[in-house]
């Protein structure tokens, strides 16, 4: 009758050390998928540089937060990321100096610790003007980008992502 929820699928590849260096694409979701960073205001085909993604007070945040990362992690680079309505999607890079870790036990990844980071002080400057708004949902989605192929594929998908906005499974 009752799902123990206690038992979390662990999505993570097993044995894989998340805090070495790396390219890493991550996809975080909003609590429920609700739309609480923006909106796309259309799409410009002839500039798909020019983001139709138009982001509120929410957005403003996420995306500070994201842009100063490498401030909090000094070996984590955000190469490319786009924050959509409902989600956002990054490429963080992990340069080869090794994180510096806070306790002797490895408990927690370099990946994890940097999305635990975005997830928690975005929150907390949100709730100061939503304080009931749930913001994140619980995890997030990693892939190891492998080759060079892949990281401009995933580019590209993060580039174009606001233009097929309609299309996205994420869309709501």
């Amino acid at each position: 009758m009752f799902q123990d929820i206690s038992c979390r699928k662990n999505i993570r590849l097993k044995g894989y050390d998340y805090s070495q260096n790396g390219y890493y694409f991550i996809t975080i979701c909003t609590h429920n998928r609700l739309p609480l960073f923006g909106e796309i205001v259309g799409v410009i085909h002839e500039s798909p540089e020019l983001s139709p993604m138009k982001l509120n007070t929410n957005g403003v945040i996420v995306k500070s937060i994201i842009e100063n990362l490498s401030l909090r992690f000094s070996n984590v680079h955000i190469d490319h990321y786009i924050i959509m309505p409902n989600h956002l999607h990054m490429i963080a890079v992990i340069s080869e100096e090794r994180a510096i870790r806070e306790s002797p036990l490895p408990k927690r990844s370099l990946l994890s610790k940097m999305v635990g980071y975005l997830k928690m002080n975005t929150a907390k400057q949100i709730h100061s003007e939503n304080k009931n708004m749930n913001v994140w949902q619980r995890g997030y989605y990693d892939h190891i980008i492998r080759s060079e192929k892949e990281y401009q594929k995933i580019w590209e998908y993060i580039q174009t992502n606001p233009l097929k906005w309609n299309e996205d499974k994420y869309f709501t």
